[in-house]
């Protein structure tokens, strides 16, 4: 199918990777860059159908899916929860379990107890908020430890 789209269209695609463009020519930059929008805006509806078709059938794959992995989790859960229950404490647990080629891993994890404690190396900045709070204030934004830039691009309407 790409090679029925490149053939399609492989004018428009040589002369888009070929042109070098000047201030003489924005407007024919302008216009191959409509061009090239409309075909990526042909292959997205003459696909979307398919694309959807096939979707679905995936999602209602995935349903079937997860409610078994599910299953199989609560019931492994449950085994795995009465197993670690056979002994008084975790040593005696291990004892009884080795033998039977069973074995006891520690698993530490961390659990925030106090939020306004936790020391600032194991902060994560919210950037997407910050991205917000930048693009809404522009060069004025002054938070401690935050630079603002300016990445513009091209929008051809």
């Amino acid at each position: 199918m790409e090679k029925v789209i490149e053939k399609k269209y492989k004018a428009v695609m040589e002369k888009a990777s070929s042109i070098t463009i000047t201030r003489d020519n924005l407007g024919e930059a302008a216009e191959l860059q409509k061009t090239v929008a409309k075909m990526g805006s042909e292959f997205m509806d003459k696909f979307d159908a398919e694309r959807k078709r096939r979707y679905d059938h995936y999602q209602e794959y995935q349903k079937k899916y997860k409610k078994f992995v599910d299953l199989i989790d609560a019931y492994d859960k449950t085994i795995r929860g009465k197993m670690l229950s056979l002994g008084d404490n975790l040593s005696e647990t291990r004892d009884f379990l080795s033998p039977h080629g069973i074995s006891v891993i520690d698993n530490w994890k961390a659990e925030i107890d106090d939020k306004s404690e936790i020391p600032l190396e194991y902060m994560t900045p919210d950037m997407k908020k910050l991205n917000k709070v930048a693009s809404a204030m522009k060069e004025e934004l002054n938070i401690p430890g935050v630079k603002v830039r300016n990445y513009p691009y091209i929008k051809i309407s």
